[in-house]
């Protein structure tokens, strides 16, 4: 596949699941814009048919929005777990949203478990894509990696 390909599948499903799911509006933006502090680093591998690991590099801002979103609670009241865990199913359906795009709905695919990275040098290797997005002026970026 191509990385226009991956490019147009990954900002499809970045604008649909953080729309419908967080209420959060997207723009896409060039590569090579600045990404802040991050602190958290999502990431998940589809296994087969195709090896592709996709990293999410979020800042405290976006991840509180997002949170935030989700539960209709102040972050403060939320335990450190259901944080985490809304975190982690956001990455598990926008991975959903992004294969079934690049591959074909129906066509079936294999994902290993979202997790949380706290050091990305061990998987930035092979052939990587940056995606900048931003989500109401805060910047993110996904890394598309091809094994």
């Amino acid at each position: 596949m191509t990385a226009s390909e991956l490019e147009q599948a990954m900002n499809e499903s970045v604008v649909t699941t953080l729309g419908e799911m967080c209420f959060i509006d997207i723009d896409t933006l060039k590569e090579g814009s600045e990404l802040g502090s991050v602190s958290h680093i999502l990431s998940i591998t589809s296994l087969t048919p195709i090896r592709i690991t996709l990293l999410v590099y979020l800042p405290k801002e976006l991840k509180i929005s997002i949170v935030e979103n989700i539960f209709v609670e102040k972050w403060d009241s939320l335990e450190g777990s259901k944080i985490d865990d809304s975190l982690l199913e956001i990455l598990n359906v926008l991975a959903g949203h992004f294969f079934n795009r690049l591959l074909g709905q129906g066509t079936p695919y294999t994902m290993g478990l979202p997790t949380l990275v706290f050091d990305d040098r061990v998987l930035l290797s092979g052939n990587q894509r940056n995606l900048f997005y931003s989500a109401e002026g805060m910047i993110f970026k996904i890394v598309i990696l091809e094994d």
